[in-house]
């Protein structure tokens, strides 16, 4: 009896992996670390014991199967009775990710949810510093929508820039803080910032909860900062793009081979994991020789974070370049939330290398509205000659000088002039963040750019139509 029983289990187990075998053809390509990713809660399926009752996490053999990928031409059928699946954390996705003999569901697709609900969120919207009018004591109807699916409620209230301060740090001692505190001016939030006691509490954030104010912070501590926190790390909906009623084979500018295709969106999620959980080791293994700030893309040491959850909008471009853009939601020291980063990748020694990563808004903006169209009119031509852009002022470590009249100076270069050429990107790095500019026609002012006192570096990409990049001599300045 025990050998019949130990082959009906082994005729399972090879039963549950043939349809789903290719999936194992994605892991560890390229090199890569298998999915998923260290910290990132996974389904896995698990014996159930004779008898037991299922809870909390347990899925009908049905729900299971919807979650597994059917072979080619049919539908899988396979025992999954004795099994049930278990979630190690209150997240639910459904991309599909095996490692060794048991299955493992990664996070994919969906959102997290909040068991705690029937809270009330207390959150400050702070006036502008001088202003006689408060802001509305409200939150956007997205907002609105999201906080009632979730069985939530919110309390706003608007404070003027000048009691603010005051008025915070009382709310702190009472044990009275705010949930979240909000203002599209930096200002009122100086002094709060500049006191370490009261700076160590906010965590600042991006996605949904952003949509108060530019300047959103979660305050940690705060009566429900629980509920607060799980809000901010729920994906927004993904951006519109130009084609997004086309089915995903019909997209423009889509990589063909879909080798590539699986090795760039396994890179990718390591690369978005390494780069906004500050992980300096792990994003140098991904780099390209030609990446701009490659030892202070991220910070000199690594702290404590974890990304929540990956989406990839989508993975453009031919054999020689690449262009990822996807959503993260991830949880650091000083930071919880959302936010949407693009990687562009080249083809080095006949493997995919990292140029760039950011997640600046103005490169976001580019990801969604231009990036498509160039990865779209790349083809596969063979090389060719590509002649890089010059640069023209300011020289090497200078800033520019404002015309008469103006109040920025402007970053001047001479574009390639190769038949060849199919695009320009001028890239401005800061050390862990880049923005990149489409077609700008050979200036960039300075106005364009943030001011954070540390050194920048620039230079132009010269794209050609077959996806050769060539890049201008790297020039340097302090803003």
């Amino acid at each position: 009896m025990r050998q019949v029983h130990k082959w009906t289990c082994v005729l399972l187990i090879a039963g549950f992996l043939a349809p789903i075998m290719p999936v194992l053809a994605r892991l560890d390509h390229e090199g890569g670390q298998p999915w998923p990713q260290p910290g990132s809660p996974v389904w896995q399926l698990e014996r159930k014991p004779a008898g037991g009752t299922p809870g909390r996490g347990d899925h009908s053999d049905q729900q299971i199967m919807d979650f597994l990928p059917a072979p080619e031409g049919g539908t899988a059928q396979v025992d999954l009775s004795p099994l049930v699946a278990k979630m190690d954390s209150p997240y639910k996705k459904n991309k599909q990710v095996l490692k060794g003999g048991v299955a493992h569901i990664e996070l994919g697709e969906g959102e997290p949810y909040a068991p705690e609900t029937d809270a009330t969120i207390d959150i400050w919207r702070i006036g502008e510093p001088g202003a006689a009018v408060l802001p509305v004591d409200d939150v956007p109807l997205g907002l609105h929508d999201a906080l009632k699916r979730r069985g939530l409620r919110a309390k706003v209230r608007a404070v003027s820039a000048a009691e603010f301060p005051q008025e915070f740090r009382e709310a702190v001692v009472n044990g009275q803080a705010p949930d979240v505190v909000a203002c599209n001016n930096y200002g009122p939030l100086g002094s709060i910032r500049s006191d370490q006691a009261l700076d160590s509490r906010l965590l600042a954030t991006r996605g949904m909860l952003a949509t108060i104010g530019s300047f959103t912070f979660l305050v940690s501590g705060s009566r429900n900062h629980k509920a607060a926190r799980r809000l901010a790390l729920a994906m927004t909906a993904a951006p519109r793009f130009w084609w997004t009623t086309a089915s995903g084979s019909d997209w423009p500018g889509q990589m063909k081979s879909q080798t590539d295709r699986w090795s760039l969106e396994h890179l990718a999620r390591q690369a978005m994991a390494a780069y906004l959980t500050n992980n300096p080791q792990q994003l140098k293994t991904l780099a390209h020789p030609e990446m701009l700030g490659r030892e202070t893309r991220v910070g000199p040491q690594t702290y404590t974070g974890s990304t929540v959850e990956i989406r990839l909008h989508y993975c453009l471009g031919n054999s020689r370049t690449a262009f990822v853009f996807g959503t993260a939601a991830y949880w650091t020291d000083r930071f919880v939330g959302c936010t949407d980063v693009l990687s562009i990748w080249l083809k080095h020694e006949d493997r995919w290398k990292l140029l760039t990563i950011a997640q600046d808004p103005i490169t976001r903006n580019l990801a969604v509205q231009d990036i498509p169209r160039l990865a779209e009119s790349l083809t596969e031509g063979s090389d060719q000659m590509l002649e890089p852009a010059t640069p023209i002022s300011p020289r090497d470590w200078l800033t520019p000088r404002p015309a008469a009249g103006e109040r920025f100076g402007d970053f001047t270069w001479r574009p390639s002039r190769s038949a060849g050429l199919q695009a320009e990107i001028a890239e401005f790095n800061s050390g862990n963040d880049s923005r990149l500019f489409y077609q700008p026609n050979g200036r960039v002012s300075a106005g364009q750019l943030w001011t954070n006192g540390t050194p920048w570096t620039w230079r132009i990409w010269s794209i050609g139509k077959n996806g050769q990049v060539v890049f201008s001599p790297v020039r340097h300045f302090r803003h």
